[in-house]
């Protein structure tokens, strides 16, 4: 659907807005579309993909609404017909992460559960040590295992004759963003530093065991999500400046700032202090806040700003009434409205815009390091993760179909194939020197 920019004069010689379905598969084949939508021209103020009712309900019934076994062997050739090859990947991704989580979840529940029925240090040890070998080879495995999975998915692909993003709004923030990556991190360590010194405070007072130790950390999850948000934001515009031009640098700073914001109070907990129980307490305050807040988010945040639209829709159709009629016909245009439920069009018009999918890429990317760097530390990790993504596996299907516009499909992979190849890679070191330090302070 095309949204015609103001600037086209109507009869009375007031500025107008024209809305225009394309009934056509593929309005790409020419240059008129972008040409139109240019900064030059700025003729068409946006190009919105409809949703296609046939299409969506297969998606609903064979994807969305599947049952918990389905969910990790999903449509990826019917998501990718509709919604893009990079949409379609993350899914498969997801997918395989998830089925290759089922190993170290039994295999650390069955740990815990020993661990917490027995009190001989020695057992305590070597589980800790095999557990964290056991990760090494998981981390190889999964690589090579992906590797060769996405090779047999991309290997038939076609590619689409659209484009991914039309939004040329420029921001003044913009000529500040790199000054704001600096401040950003900056006051994040900074941040960091205070409420580990909060966390050492409260365990003074309150002792280890007490729930209100564990706020210092909940309070970490939340700041550090938000200082993400700020980062990403920031990052997304100097990546919109620079033209899109260099999509893997996107992704580094952003998974760089989260490893910093996410696991630097880890690493201080585990290679400074020593502490393995405070270790364990943090991380698993740390996953399940992430996981919760972060799905709470994707839900609530959609839903209240697409009833917002509506609500906005409604106001402005009803002082177009007002304007164009007389009084009492205004009057009796604005009751009928009020009775009047939106279109189809407008409904789907006022979702909010999916995009990419970089923040659940960005999600399963410190949900990853979690399980792969501090896992023996906390056995239950793995099967937190898997639990969680059987959870969000179906939360990402019903926003993308129900939640927000369809996006435009995209043969674009991203850069986070060399991102999480080099979490995999970190992983193998940090669990060995986790292994050393473990033989260092039971000796």
């Amino acid at each position: 659907m095309l949204y015609i920019n103001n600037s086209i004069q109507g009869n009375a010689g007031r500025n107008c807005e024209l809305r225009i379905i394309l009934h056509i598969s593929n309005i790409f084949s020419n240059f008129t579309v972008p040409f139109l939508l240019s900064k030059s021209t700025k003729i068409i103020y946006s190009l919105i993909p409809l949703h296609q009712p046939d299409h969506l309900s297969q998606l609903f019934l064979n994807w969305v609404f599947s049952s918990p076994s389905e969910l990790l062997h999903p449509p990826i050739q019917q998501i990718s017909g509709y919604f893009g090859s990079e949409i379609s990947l993350y899914f498969a991704w997801l997918a395989h992460y998830t089925k290759c989580l089922i190993a170290p979840a039994l295999i650390g529940t069955l740990i815990y559960l020993q661990t917490s029925s027995t009190t001989t240090k020695n057992f305590e040890f070597f589980a800790f040590i095999i557990f964290a070998i056991f990760n090494c080879l998981w981390a190889i495995g999964f690589l090579y295992s992906w590797k060769i999975q996405k090779q047999h998915l991309i290997q038939n692909k076609e590619p689409l004759d659209h484009q991914n993003n039309f939004k040329f709004r420029q921001n003044l923030l913009k000529n500040i963003c790199r000054p704001m990556e600096i401040f950003s991190l900056i006051s994040l360590l900074i941040t960091l530093i205070i409420l580990l010194r909060l966390q050492d405070w409260s365990r003074e007072n309150f002792g280890s065991s007490n729930w209100k130790s564990l706020a210092p950390v909940v309070l970490q999850a939340l700041i550090c999500m938000g200082a993400e948000y700020i980062y990403r934001r920031c990052a997304e515009i100097e990546w919109i400046r620079g033209k899109r031009k260099n999509d893997f640098l996107l992704v580094a700073r952003l998974a760089l700032f989260q490893s910093i914001s996410s696991f630097c109070p880890l690493f201080y907990i585990a290679f400074w202090l020593g502490d393995w129980k405070r270790l364990q307490q943090s991380l698993a305050t740390l996953l399940v806040t992430r996981q919760f807040v972060q799905n709470f988010t994707e839900i609530g945040i959609p839903l209240i700003y697409g009833e917002l639209r509506l609500m906005q829709y409604a106001f402005i159709r009803n002082l177009e009434a007002k304007r164009k009629v007389s009084h009492w016909r205004a009057h009796q245009a604005a009751n009928n409205f009020d009775e009047e439920n939106p279109s189809e069009e407008e409904r789907q018009a006022a979702l909010s815009e999916y995009g990419r999918p970089l923040d659940d890429y960005l999600e399963m990317f410190i949900q990853l390091g979690y399980v792969l760097l501090f896992s023996p530390a906390f056995p239950l990790a793995p099967l937190c993760a898997f639990l969680n993504n059987l959870l969000e596996a179906r939360v990402d299907a019903f926003k993308l179909c129900a939640l927000h516009r369809r996006p435009w499909p995209t043969d674009d992979v991203g850069g986070w194939d060399g991102v999480i190849k080099i979490m995999l890679i970190a992983s193998v070191w940090v669990n060995l020197g986790l292994i050393l330090l473990r033989c260092l302070t039971t000796g």
